[in-house]
C-alpha cells in the first residue's frame, strides 16, 4: 500500500488514502442518521431497522479501532505498529511512522524496527506496553514477551530494560 516504503502525505495517493478512511467512516455517519430517522417515523419500530441500525454500528465500530483510531494515534505519537493491511503478505512485522521528509513535507514510511535480545538472543519486536500507559511502544522477545521487555526511543534508536508490565 506504501509502494516503496514512504508516502507523502499531501500528494494524490496520500489524498486518496485519507478518502479511503473517510469513505469507510461513512458508516459512522449513516447510524447516526438512521438513529435521528427513527425517531420521526411514525410506525412501530421493525427488525430490520434494529438489523440496519445494529450492521451500521458493528461496522462503524471496527472502523473506528481499525482505520481511523490508529491514524490518530500515528499523527499523536509518530510511531504504530503497522496494521496487517499495510505489510505484504510474505513480510514480517512493521510499523508506520510519521515524519518530516525533505522540503519539510509530511511522509508516512512503513519502517521495521527489530533488534537481538541481549538476554536470550532471540528477535525483539516492537509491541504496545500493556501496563499503564498502553500506547507506549516497547520491545518485547519472541522467545520471552513477558519478561524480556525493553523500552525504545525512536529518535535515538536505543532502549534499556524495564520492568514487568
Amino acid at each position: 500500500m506504501i509502494g516503496t516504503g514512504s508516502l507523502v502525505v499531501k500528494s494524490p495517493r496520500g489524498l486518496l488514502r485519507a478518502a479511503y478512511v473517510l469513505l469507510l467512516a461513512l458508516p459512522v455517519v449513516a447510524s447516526s442518521f438512521v438513529v435521528l430517522g427513527l425517531l420521526y417515523v411514525q410506525r412501530p419500530v421493525q427488525t430490520g431497522d434494529i438489523a440496519l441500525l445494529l450492521t451500521l454500528a458493528a461496522f462503524g465500530y471496527f472502523t473506528w479501532y481499525g482505520e481511523i483510531r490508529p491514524m490518530t494515534s500515528l499523527v499523536e505519537d509518530r510511531l504504530i505498529p503497522a496494521e496487517d493491511a499495510w505489510v505484504a503478505l510474505h513480510e514480517k512485522a512493521a510499523q508506520l511512522e510519521f515524519v518530516n521528509g525533505p522540503d519539510d513535507r509530511r511522509m508516512l514510511q512503513l519502517v521495521r524496527y527489530t533488534a537481538v535480545c541481549p538476554l536470550c538472543a532471540g528477535a525483539l519486536e516492537l509491541r504496545y506496553w500493556m501496563g499503564t500507559n498502553r500506547r507506549r511502544l516497547v520491545g518485547c522477545c519472541n522467545e520471552a514477551p513477558q519478561d524480556h521487555v525493553f523500552s525504545f526511543d525512536r529518535i535515538r534508536r536505543t532502549g534499556s530494560r524495564t520492568q514487568h508490565h
